[in-house]
């Protein structure tokens, strides 16, 4: 009988207090994905069933790369940039877990899609217990070809899970032109949640929204953030391109697990306003998209401002810009004396073909009565201009078709297409008369071509004009590009094309591009000298091709030229106008089965003071091509201070090396480095690696590297592979993943 008691008590027990039932470790291998997925994708909303668990993905699709698997031969790829064109994405890309289960540690491989292996962008792992707000666990990670496990704890005994890129909240992710940045992923992996108390950070609410907010009009919004289990402080921030339009009002968390969080959004300019607020803790990391909408009257051009240079008027959206190109042409109005400036970085993905801003389009007067020229100043604030796209048949296309007397300035153009007829670059078309063209720039993913001749990765060129005021010339200085040119038979070049204008100043300027002409001339900097020009302190690492179109062998016509600076400056012989290069350096490829291609300038087309070359350097592995004005030097001297050294003339002057920049050849600064030497915040300490050292550039306080088992590691004699490094500076700490 007391036997029987017992086991009525254990039973009894065991009713009331059952024991939690451990969930199983689950696992995917996507060996079967293609038939689970049916191939579809990357731009449709995919649900499949992965091994009794439902997951949704958009961007995803079965990897078609033999290269990449780590188990078997299936694997997953996803894009972490989709392609748009009338179909625009409906959501970023992500892989999620929409049925909610235990999670202890998700973990996964993950690898770079082998073609896109050196050009990845950061992921991190998120979870929720609500499916409305996403906790990022762990850092965030980007890879190489190599598979690498990637491990992150979630300790929830009920929750959600999913892959997404880094900048989520501020990504949009309707502008993309391409499919990019691939990345695999393989054997995925959830264990049960181990009972431990978990770190949380969570809101009330999924989103801010602001409203409509007119210029000057303040909205304040408040919700409550939950800070459970969390060691450390909570650090509160406001991140993003429109940050500066909202102020987080409460200083610090208070004691407890919630904290009431009011942010101020104030109306500046018009249009869309969208920023995020940043909680981080302990591993974990919480992000609230805010977003409002600014309003301007209907009286007030553009997005404000009154044109004056205190007062200019204000672009902030595609928009604005279609305003000043309509403006312009529409009303011919040049804007002479007045002032403009970009208060953020602009998407022009609305616009499908965006009409230069001053041009001579498909008008019958040939002549100055017919154009419509840009004459203002135009400030890009050091914004970038994304997505443009102009194509048509006509002459002096570019952001800016023609200017005259106008400065531009502080601008970067990025993944952008640009095609016309002849004329075209990036920036500008054609200048008349004077320009000043300071600290801008055209990134690697923008692409150039004409239908007949004159193409250039910055300006297409600068014309000879009789009008132009005393002391006032054309003066390019502190730009770089690096886009891809094609010309198809009148020339190309990195930085300017034709260059006609009297006393034009080319000065420290850079070209990292591929530049190619089908049937004529190629240079890194300017393809024909036409006047009085003066190119110092200049560079080219970029690729010149000349090839001859009716040829399939690809043999070089007897009259094409080219050259690292300069292809040609033939018309100015004879003459009072004079060529002079200085200070300038060629290290990139050269097409070298032209005998007519230099490695500076063939300068023996010049005679007695018509040129004026000093100071000016090539790749020794150049060496077969004749260059008797310019000195070799091999090419790992010219990554070095000593060649700093000789093209400062061992004096002060403006070339230096940055980490990072321009493959380690040095680079000329300028009043405005911050703007030209990286796109990384200013400030933040850069990682850079020589014969297996690491080095990091700025002031910074400890710097400490792991490997990504969590090994500490001396800074010398780094193996290959992926490591953590850890930088404190100025009160803050750097995280950064590389690849040695």
């Amino acid at each position: 009988m007391k036997k029987f008691y017992i086991y009525l008590v254990i039973a009894v027990s065991a009713m009331l207090f059952p024991s939690q039932t451990k969930a199983a470790t689950w696992t995917y291998d996507f060996e079967n994905i293609e038939s689970l997925i049916n191939n579809e994708g990357p731009r449709k909303a995919i649900d499949a069933n992965f091994n009794g668990l439902m997951w949704h993905m958009y961007g995803a699709k079965r990897n078609m790369d033999d290269m990449d698997w780590c188990n078997g031969e299936g694997s997953i790829c996803l894009n972490g940039t989709l392609l748009n064109s009338s179909i625009l994405a409906t959501e970023t890309p992500n892989i999620t877990l929409t049925t909610s289960r235990s999670i202890g540690t998700f973990e996964f491989y993950a690898a770079a899609h082998d073609y896109w292996k050196n050009n990845q962008i950061w992921w991190i792992v998120q979870y929720s217990t609500d499916g409305n707000n996403w906790i990022t666990t762990g850092e965030a990670f980007m890879v190489g070809p190599e598979p690498e496990l990637i491990v992150r704890n979630v300790n929830q005994p009920k929750a959600q899970v999913r892959i997404v890129r880094e900048d989520y909240a501020t990504y949009d992710y309707t502008s993309g032109t391409a499919y990019e940045n691939k990345i695999n992923f393989d054997d995925f992996k959830i264990t049960d949640y181990d009972g431990t108390t978990a770190p949380i950070l969570s809101a009330n609410v999924s989103s801010l929204d602001f409203g409509e907010l007119q210029k000057g009009e303040e909205a304040t919004r408040s919700f409550t953030l939950t800070h459970k289990n969390i060691e450390g402080d909570v650090k509160m921030e406001i991140i993003g391109d429109d940050a500066v339009y909202f102020t987080l009002l409460t200083e610090a968390v208070s004691e407890g697990e919630s904290t009431e969080i009011s942010i101020k959004c104030t109306g500046k300019r018009k249009g869309n306003y969208k920023a995020v607020f940043r909680a981080t803790a302990d591993d974990i990391q919480f992000n609230l998209t805010m977003t409002a909408v600014g309003k301007v009257d209907d009286n007030v051009l553009f997005s404000g401002g009154t044109g004056t240079e205190e007062d200019p008027y204000l672009i902030s959206d595609a928009s604005d810009m279609q305003t000043l190109s309509k403006m312009v042409e529409d009303d011919q109005n040049t804007f002479e004396g007045q002032y403009f400036l970009m208060t953020n970085d602009i998407n022009m993905s609305s616009i499908a073909n965006f009409r230069s801003i001053g041009n001579q389009f498909g008008r019958q007067d040939s002549g100055i009565d017919g154009i419509r020229p840009f004459s203002g100043t135009f400030d890009g604030g050091n914004h970038v201009l994304h997505n443009v796209k102009i194509s048509n048949n006509y002459n002096f296309v570019g952001v800016f078709g023609i200017i005259n007397g106008a400065t531009i300035k502080n601008l970067t153009i990025s993944n952008s297409s640009f095609y016309a007829s002849s004329g075209v670059a990036p920036l500008i078309g054609e200048i008349l008369e004077y320009a000043v063209v300071e600290n801008c720039h055209v990134t690697s993913d923008v692409v150039v071509s004409d239908e007949m001749m004159y193409a250039s990765g910055l300006i297409a060129g600068a014309m000879e004009y009789l009008g132009a005021p005393a002391g006032k010339c054309v003066r390019i200085s502190d730009c770089t590009t690096a886009a891809r040119v094609t010309d198809f038979t009148g020339g190309a070049a990195g930085i300017i094309c034709s260059q006609s204008a009297k006393g034009a100043i080319i000065e420290r300027c850079g070209n990292m591009a591929e530049v190619t002409s089908k049937n004529h001339y190629v240079a890194g900097i300017c393809m024909n000298v036409k006047s009085t020009t003066t190119i110092t302190d200049c560079y080219n690492t970029g690729k010149l091709f000349m090839q001859d179109q009716n040829s399939q062998g690809g043999e070089i016509q007897t009259n094409c030229r080219g050259g690292g600076i300069v292809a040609t400056a033939a018309d100015i012989l004879y003459t009072d106008q004079y060529l002079t290069i200085e200070n300038c350096y060629t290290a990139g490829y050269l097409s070298e089965t032209s005998t007519r291609l230099h490695v500076i300038y063939n300068a023996d087309e010049l005679y007695g003071e018509n040129y004026i070359m000093t100071n000016n350097y090539y790749d020794a592995e150049k060496g077969n091509i004749y260059e008797k004005y310019a000195t070799a030097v091999e090419k790992n001297v010219m990554k070095s201070e000593t060649f700093v050294n000789l093209l400062n003339n061992n004096e002060e002057g403006c070339w230096t090396i940055i980490a990072g920049k321009n493959e380690g050849f040095p680079v000329p600064e300028s009043g405005n480095v911050d703007a030209i030497k990286t796109t990384k915040t200013v400030g933040e300490p850069v990682v850079s690696f020589e014969n297996g050292n690491m080095t990091v550039s700025g002031n910074y306080d400890r710097v400490t590297v792991y490997d990504i088992n969590g090994q500490q590691h001396s800074t010398n004699s780094l193996s290959n592979g992926v490591y953590i490094i850890k930088i404190e500076a100025e009160g803050k700490t750097y995280t950064k993943k590389v690849l040695r």
